[in-house]
């Protein structure tokens, strides 16, 4: 028998055996084993290796176990204690382990702490075809008595139940299961126990063997066994009588052959599912893809591993070491996140109990990015080779992306190779990330000075820029080199880096790094050594310090190459004595943080005694505050004592009193204000702190008295010397750490651990009082030892580290983070320096790749959290909006009072601002009253009323309609004279005040042009007529002969071709001194007007991927350090305040406009129900049913439902989420930038600093924020699927063309197809009225006639229609498009119509008289036709009462079917606003009106007829009409438009042209028929020629951008006053943005900017914006002293905001008192930031605030 089975496996393994064939087998490993007991690999005697049992399971390696790591248990006894007697071991045992079996079978695993073992092998690619394989479990005991019983489970299927173990060494227990599946490439064996006492859980072998066998049995069954899976079986079970007495040995032959195989082919079922085909269970029809996947209980699927899905069927994203992203903890104020890293990360070498965690993890925040960290890591490698030369290790800086309370993100990460260790991390201010990094040189080894432990290392600084992710330079030494004599500067055995010195290492870890940004100096600090002392050193570097010579290099002893670490000079001052140099002071403990007021450091130390506080001195006048007090004394020897208690309570023979409360380790400490917020250790316990810069104590607060000490082992055990736990910590919450907020306003966070191990965290105020309650995150989070926690700039602190489970619950719950012993130390594998081809140190056992991340967010938002972006309501900005809005008393309420009205009123805040001129600031209120109603249709007529907007501009008012009547004073503030005055509307002047862009003021001035134009020739036609009307009076009166009439004729000729050449010049030189004077006027506006685009520029070429914070920090990072001088020694820095980014959200513009439209919703009804509660007080208002914010998920959700691409919430903010940008944003600047040599030197700065190698282009920006049209900042938007086909086709033959070029060729063949598709029909229509009517000319004139004007109707609409295809970004670019076009295809239009006139009227008669009558008629029916042609532009003011009747009819349509639309009260509101809503200012109409009348006018003067002068007399008339339309009505009936660039008003300058033309071909055709052709033709010729060159020439020479040396009133005005001067800035304006601001950052992050930056910005409702400049101007909401003098307040109130400017222009920065204007501030109160406060006394902003200000500004 026993021969027969060796066969059988034999066969088997060779592939020969009877298994079954029947199923295909995958390619799974052949075989794999796992030795119980063993510690090492073992190799048998048939060449196997053997797995050991100490492996944890991998995805990357063979496998290993799960859970706790299994123990071991080996006996190797002899009878009697007689070796001739062999040893004990079991009767029986595999034939096969015959020549192995001390080896496989004297060794077994057993249970540890868990009461269970499992193992799980990676046989095959996760994805391969399912293998089958044979698992073998073997087990001899060779210790206990056996009677305990276990399960065995495979997969999750118990295949044995109730396994019972035997004596010691009576037989070896054999099991083979077969036909087993691999489960996602895997096989998992677990061993669980049963017993109740002392359970036991053992296997002395395991076994996978890839087989087929007993498939075949389980054919028949398989597909009956549920949930489970068939098992064929065969075992070897048999238990022996006779106890100890029947124990083997090893004389004794296998007796296997004794033993009877027994089989079973069953179905094997998961947990909670029974019966013989596994049917019975609440789970037993419940798939949840055990047992990788999850589990099942109670018919309910619990996912483990990273698995999701109803069924865990989705596994997650594993990287090679197996790791997954996941979020672990999602608190309300916390979270702690999973980061897959690239490699391992390394344990501490050798004194791993020392760090409570891996080799440090240091992390540094983003000085920009609110949503970016930094850390530096150590890659677990082996190192220490003696031939390797210092190129071995490798370390990494890795850029987190952390947004706020959403899944943390590795972005990138940048290895250094040759570094063996990282420590302590910090950033400069333009980007640049440093970090310490060590290498193991072998030299220094090699001459140690004392143990090997002392060992020096080179320590160095490795820089990245966080930018692009790339080293910065070549790592550079900080610190001494080490040599055993001193040779040169920084050289010796004092202060060495040592390679694992005890006590040095457990003083300041790998060490601490620190930069200084006003110094612009790093500093490290570390424990060191000196000889076998232990200490401490200190270095400080300037950032560009520069190298030291070839002469100190050459005296090194064991140096370095230069090519692979720099060494620089050290930069010397108070701060550095020979003690900080490098001591042996034996130091315990540090602690320190910049202070960025003080400009300087302050540090804790720790000897003997108390902790010492000291201030490092770099700070001196005139940078910072230099230390004073008991700081004053800097070095080694400077400080003061942490003691809280006086020098009394000292005694020299007992030290301090019992009442003394002494701090007794350094741990963290923090600016707080100009003085330090702390936290330590003490005598009474976990100690908060506040000492002032000169050293008092303001604080001494016991937050929890139990205190934790030093772990020194893995079981918790305290150090020897009872050492403090090092487990304080505190840092900055809800704000930056350069903010240094202070007081008890600010936060804290205040980390501790107790004397049970237990962590806790707590809020502080500035005064060390708790503000929140304690909080125990033992079974969340950890944090190691020897790293700082780190604050974003959007006040969530972070910290990073990697951690094992506390699988055990022996230092806190059970799966919690084992704070005790999270990571294994790196082991070192010699005592001595090792041999050539040996290491120092191996590799760390069970290391992982996980970081784990840790979040705590500051409560002051109040957010509802998630694990992705946080969900804000509108409501959080409600109350920030109201508090505005009280400010900035932007109501009428204060008109009413002044005007002692009692009754009730409904009031809005409707006022917004002007630019600023020199001369005035304007602004308008309204005050209605209105009667109070409960009504439904009252309220729609209220809400009508209050938000319907009126745009005189740039201002934003509302006009009211009620049943009573309304009234419109006007408050001019700060007039010329300096007095207030009611002003009428007939009083605004358009030049005065910045109320539509430049282009208003242009436009007035063409009408001003075209109304002299219309004169002269009324008067010129009179002139040339008089010779007509005497002719026609003789010939009535038969005086003349028809004989006469030829040179009657040519005199007429010549008379006129005379009147129109003059006419002719004079208009050449009006039109030329008009674009003269159009530029000039331009300047002078540009000079007036303090504009947005005056503070920005264009940037072009950044790829979609950027973000805002990074295109931002890139900016400021290339500009931070430029800056330009004109001759008179004036400086300009391109300070950028922030970028507004162009979404490319083609795909989503209905999705976004929903969006907004939501939020103006709600932004609106909370601004009426303000107003009702501020303005209501009968009882009646109070049964008005109140608008209830929604949350910006509701938002969300409600444009999800109108959006077909969206079903949800979330699936909206996944879109916002993933908006890229479309390469072109918006640069906005702090100080104005609109010189040309600004753009040239930015461009320069930019060439010199690649992105990512990508050339970035700047450019002017020619419009206003309210002019750009976003959604069309990519290409293609709005396409049908005609269009889209149209596209596709066109593509195939315009490839050389953009996108953009493509579509503006096709839009200008839609325009030119559907114009003669027209003319072909006019010319059908004209043909059968002409041949069919008995009178055709006088018929034909009226089709014409109305044709023609029907037909201009319609080319309206097709020019506006091509124009939003082309995909304009400018809005002056698409009414330039629509001006062009529809002057070119109406007046094609009129001319093809005037010449079927003309034909209409027959031939010309022979006879001169019948001629003269023929063209009188003729040029009445031309006069008839070209002003009945252009009816439209008479009855255009129409359609304004028109708009306003229609909004009623729908108003009324609202009312009566309100229920039938299901319409609640705030949509139906809203719906009424909109209908009420004014059209906008069509411009480029009215100048294209202005060139089409006067080409065709001209046109008439090609024949002679007293309906000529009559012609200009109306157009004389019509002119006056448009002036008087344009200034009161059409800029009091339309919504705000801006035309705030000169291109408009340039492209009618070039089309006017045409009238010329036609005016010169008038000139030529009488001078023909006067018989002197030559003459007028050659004087127009030349006359024109001189107008083309004259025009070309002004027209370029206008200056678009001014230089340097010019100054203007508004170069001393920042950025941040000039955006509160206006209701739209560079980022309301754009909705992408917006949306992405609200609904994808807390609302704190933003509660800073302007509060008109909370609310989108849209034409005609600038009164939604709650924080305009009305604020600086009313008092009573202001936040000014309240103890001013009246007169004083009238001052500020009515006089010019920038006086000084009426003087000669200064140089910038300074006025003549050599101080800065204090205007800026002076009349506008606290609120308005100035721009001085940015700067230093010679006008250069602060190295240190070149960055921390900016972002304040963005």
């Amino acid at each position: 028998m026993r021969s027969l089975h060796l066969l059988s496996m034999l066969l088997v393994r060779l592939g020969l055996g009877t298994s079954s064939g029947a199923r295909a087998q995958g390619p799974g490993l052949e075989w794999v084993g796992i030795n119980g007991g063993f510690s090492q690999d073992y190799l048998d005697s048939l060449g196997r290796v053997w797995h050991h049992t100490k492996d944890r399971w991998t995805s990357y390696t063979w496998g290993g176990y799960l859970g706790v790591k299994p123990r071991d248990w080996m006996r190797l006894g002899h009878p009697e204690g007689n070796e001739s007697l062999g040893t004990y071991q079991c009767r029986t045992w595999p034939p096969e382990y015959s020549e192995d079996s001390e080896a496989l079978l004297h060794h077994y695993s057993r249970e540890g702490v868990w009461v269970n073992q499992t193992f799980r092998v990676n046989l095959q690619d996760p994805g391969a075809k399912v293998s089958y394989y044979t698992v073998k479990y073997n087990f001899c005991e060779t210790k206990d008595r056996g009677g305990k019983t276990w399960d065995i489970v495979i997969n999750g299927k118990t295949v044995k139940k109730d396994y019972t173990s035997k004596w010691a060494h009576h037989n070896t227990d054999m099991y083979h299961f077969k036909c087993i599946p691999t489960k996602d490439g895997m096989i998992e064996v677990s061993l669980v126990g049963t017993s109740s006492k002392k359970p036991q859980v053992r296997f002395s072998t395991l076994e996978f063997q890839k087989s087929t066998e007993g498939c075949s049995e389980c054919d028949d069954i398989d597909g009956s066994c549920g949930k489970g899976f068939c098992s064929a079986s065969t075992f070897y079970d048999r238990k022996l009588d006779g106890g100890w007495a029947s124990r083997g040995t090893s004389t004794m032959l296998n007796q296997l052959d004794l033993e009877e195989q027994q089989d079973a082919v069953e179905c094997v079922c998961d947990h909670g599912v029974e019966g013989d085909s596994c049917e019975v269970g609440a789970c037993a029809n419940v798939d949840c893809n055990e047992p990788f996947g999850g589990f099942c209980t109670n018919g309910t699927c619990t996912c483990i591993e990273g698995h999701s899905g109803n069924h865990c069927e989705i596994a997650p994203a594993r990287d090679q070491f197996g790791c997954y992203a996941r979020d672990e903890v999602v608190l309300n104020r916390m979270t702690v996140s999973t980061v897959c890293l690239p490699e391992l990360i390394a344990g501490a070498a050798r004194h791993g109990n020392l760090f409570r965690g891996p080799s440090p993890m240091s992390t540094v925040s983003d000085k920009v990015r609110p949503d970016t960290v930094y850390f530096s890591w150590t890659a677990d490698v082996k190192y220490g080779k003696p031939d390797a030369a210092g190129s071995e290790g490798r370390i990494y800086v890795s850029k987190l992306k952390v947004p706020w309370k959403g899944s943390p993100m590795l972005e990138n990460s940048l290895a250094f190779e040759g570094f063996v260790r990282a420590g302590g991390i910090d950033m400069t201010e333009d980007g640049i990330v440093g970090t310490l990094c060590a290498k193991y040189w072998q030299p220094w080894i090699e001459h140690k000075n004392s143990h090997l432990d002392k060992a020096a290392m080179v320590l160095a600084v490795c820089e990245v820029n966080s930018t692009t992710m790339q080293r910065q330079r070549l790592p550079w030494q900080i610190g001494k080199q080490y040599q055993e004599s001193v040779t040169a500067p920084n050289t010796g055995i004092w202060g060495s880096y040592p390679l694992s010195a005890w006590f040095a290492q457990r003083s300041a870890g790998y060490g601490y790094l620190l930069y200084s940004p006003a110094q612009q100096m790093w500093t490290a600090w570390y424990g060191a050594t000196v000889d076998y002392h232990t200490g401490y050193a200190m270095h400080s570097y300037h950032r560009d310090a520069p190298g030291i010579s070839d002469e100190e290099y050459a005296a090194y002893k064991y140096p370095v190459p230069r090519d692979v670490v720099e060494p620089r000079q050290e930069s010397d001052g108070p701060w550095r004595d020979h003690h900080r140099t490098g001591t042996g002071d034996h130091q315990k403990s540090a602690a320190w943080c910049y202070h960025p007021i003080l400009k300087d450091i302050g540090l804790q130390k720790h000897e003997y005694g108390p902790v010492v506080m000291q201030q490092y001195g770099l700070a001196e006048d005139p940078v910072g505050m230099p230390p004073e007090g008991e700081f004053r004394y800097v070095g080694h020897k400077g400080g003061m004592d942490l003691v809280n208690g006086t020098s009394d309570d000292y005694d020299y023979d007992y030290g301090y009193s019992e009442d003394a409360d002494v701090a007794r380790q350094a741990n963290a400490l923090r600016p707080c204000g100009e003085d330090w917020i702390m936290g330590f250790i003490s005598d009474k316990g976990n100690i908060c702190a506040k000492i002032s810069r000169v050293g008092e104590i303001q604080a001494w607060n016991i937050i929890e008295p139990s205190i934790a000490r030093m772990a020194c082992s893995s079981s918790g055990g305290n150090c020897a010397d009872g050492e403090e736990g090092r487990m304080v910590r505190i840092a900055p919450l809800g704000a930056p750490e350069h903010a240094a907020l202070c007081g008890p306003d600010a936060r804290f966070l205040f980390g501790y651990e107790k004397s049970d191990r237990t962590r806790w965290l707590v809020e502080l105020d500035g005064d060390c009082n708790e503000v929140s309650e304690k909080m125990d995150v033992t079974a969340y989070t950890h944090w190691p030892l020897y790293q700082d926690w780190t604050t974003t700039t959007d006040g969530a602190v972070v910290w990073i580290t990697s951690w094992h489970e506390d699988i055990t619950g022996s230092h806190g719950p059970v799966g919690s983070p084992n704070g005790v012993w999270p990571y294994e130390l790196k082991p070192r594998l010699t005592d001595e320096v090792p041999m050539d081809g040996e290491y120092l140190y191996g590799l760390t056992p069970d290391a992982l790749n996980e970081a784990k991340v840790t979040i705590y967010y500051p409560t002051s938002g109040g957010f509802g959290f998630t694990t992705s972006t946080s969900t804000t309501p509108v409501s959080a900005v409600g109350p920030a909006v109201t508090t505005a809005s009280e400010a900035t008393t932007a109501s009428v309420a204060t008109t009413a009072s002044a005007a002692g009205t009692a009754t009730s009123s409904l009031r809005a805040s409707t006022t917004a601002a002007v630019n600023v001129p020199v001369t005035a600031w304007i602004f308008v209120d309204f005050q209605v009253e209105v009667s109070v109603s409960t009504s439904a249709f009252d309220s729609v007529l209220r809400f009508a009323a209050v938000h319907e907007p009126l745009a005189l501009g740039g201002l934003s008012l509302a006009l009211f309609r009620d049943r009573q009547s309304f009234t419109t004073p006007f408050l001019g503030l700060g007039h010329p004279q300096g007095a207030a005055c009611k002003l009428m509307i007939a009083c605004l002047s358009l030049d005065m005040v910045n109320i539509s862009g430049v282009g208003l003021s242009l436009y007035v001035s063409t009408l001003t042009l075209f109304l002299l134009t219309a004169t002269l020739f009324r008067i010129g036609n009179n002139a040339s007529l008089t010779i007509y009307q005497l002719v026609w009076g003789q010939w009535c009166q038969d005086s003349l002969v028809r004989s006469d009439g030829a040179e009657i004729w040519r005199q007429l000729a010549a008379e006129r071709a005379i009147i129109l050449l003059r006419l002719y010049i004079v208009v050449i030189l009006l039109y030329l001194y008009h674009v003269y004077r159009q530029g000039k006027l331009r300047d002078a506006f540009d000079k007036t007007h303090a504009e947005m685009s005056d503070y920005a520029f264009l940037a072009s070429g950044f790829p979609p991927g950027a973000t805002d914070l990074d295109i931002t920090s890139y900016l400021r990072r290339a500009l931070c350090r430029s800056h330009l001088t004109d001759l008179s020694g004036s400086e300009w820095k391109p300070e950028i305040v922030g970028v507004s980014v162009g979404y490319d959200f083609a795909d989503h513009v209905n999705l976004l406009h929903s969006l907004v439209d939501e939020h103006l919703v709600d932004v609106a009804f909370s601004l009426e129900q303000r107003n009702r509660s501020d303005s209501e007080s009968d009882s009646s208002s109070a049964s008005e049913t109140f608008h209830a914010p929604r949350s910006y998920a509701s938002q969300r959700a409600a444009a999800a439902s109108c959006d077909d691409a969206c079903e949800n919430s979330e699936e909206v903010l996944q879109i916002l989420q993933e908006l890229q940008n479309s390469g072109t944003v918006i640069v906005i600047c702090r100080w104005p930038c609109d010189f040309a040599e600004a753009l040239e030197h930015v461009q320069q700065q930019l060439d010199d600093n690649l992105w990512e190698g990508i050339r970035i282009t700047a450019s002017p920006i020619p419009c206003e924020p309210p002019s750009i049209n976003w959604t069309n900042f990519s290409v293609g938007l709005f396409q049908s699927q005609w269009q889209q086909r149209l596209g596709l086709s066109s593509s195939r033959w315009l490839t050389s063309c953009s996108t953009r070029q493509q579509r503006l060729l096709l839009a200008n063949a839609m325009i030119v197809g559907a114009f003669l598709s027209m003319l072909g029909f006019y010319t059908f229509l004209y043909h059968h009225v002409y041949a069919s009517s008995g009178y055709p000319e006088q018929l034909l004139v009226y089709v014409v006639t109305l044709s023609c004007a029907l037909g201009n109707v319609l080319l309206n609409q097709l020019v506006w229609f091509a124009s939003q295809q082309v995909g304009f970004r400018l809005k002056s670019s698409c009414d330039s498009f629509v001006l062009l076009w529809y002057t070119i295809v109406v007046l094609t239009n009129m001319c093809f119509n005037f010449f079927v006139i003309c034909l209409s009227a027959g031939p010309r008669p022979e006879d001169e008289f019948l001629a003269l009558e023929y063209e009188e008629r003729l040029a009445y029916r031309l006069v008839s036709f070209l002003r009945g042609s252009l009816l439209s532009y008479a009855v255009w003011p129409l359609f304004y009462p028109f708009s306003w009747m229609l909004g009623m009819l729908q108003l009324l349509y609202f009312h009566w079917f309100r229920d039938r639309l299901a319409l609640t009260d705030d949509r139906c509101k809203w719906k009424a606003a909109h209908a009420m809503e004014p059209p906008e200012w069509y411009m480029q109409y009215d100048y294209a009106g202005l060139t089409v009348l006067k080409t065709t006018s001209f046109m008439c003067l090609f024949v002679f007829g007293d309906d000529v002068r009559k012609l200009f007399t109306f157009d004389i008339f019509w002119v006056c009409c448009t002036y008087f339309l344009n200034k009161y009505i059409y800029l009091v009936l339309s919504k705000e438009t801006y035309y705030t660039n000169r291109r408009l008003d340039t492209t009618a300058l070039k089309s006017s042209s045409m009238a010329l033309g036609v005016l010169a071909g008038c000139v030529c055709h009488w001078g023909h028929r006067a018989g002197n052709t030559v003459p007028f033709t050659i004087s127009v010729v030349l006359f024109s020629c001189f107008y083309l060159w004259a025009f070309d020439f002004t027209l370029n020479s206008a200056q678009d951008r001014r230089s340097q040396s010019e100054r203007v009133w508004y170069d001393l005005l920042p950025y941040e006053d000039l955006q509160r001067l206006y209701p739209f800035n560079w980022w309301n304006v754009n909705p992408a943005h917006m949306m992405r601001l609200l609904h994808l950052t807390p609302q704190h992050l933003h509660q800073n900017l302007p509060l008109h930056q909370h609310v989108v910005w849209q034409h005609g409702k600038s009164y939604l914006q709650p924080d305009l400049v009305l604020d600086f101007v009313h008092t009573d909401g202001r936040d000014n002293d309240s103890d001013a003098a009246p007169e004083e307040l009238h001052e500020a109130l009515y006089q010019p905001p920038f006086p000084h400017l009426q003087a000669p222009a200064l140089p910038r920065g300074k006025n003549r008192d050599g101080a800065y204007p204090v205007s800026l501030t002076a009349s506008w109160g606290a609120r308005v930031t100035s721009g001085a406060a940015l700067r230093q006394d010679d006008g250069m902003l602060d190295e240190e605030l070149c960055f921390a200000a900016a972002e304040d500004g963005f």
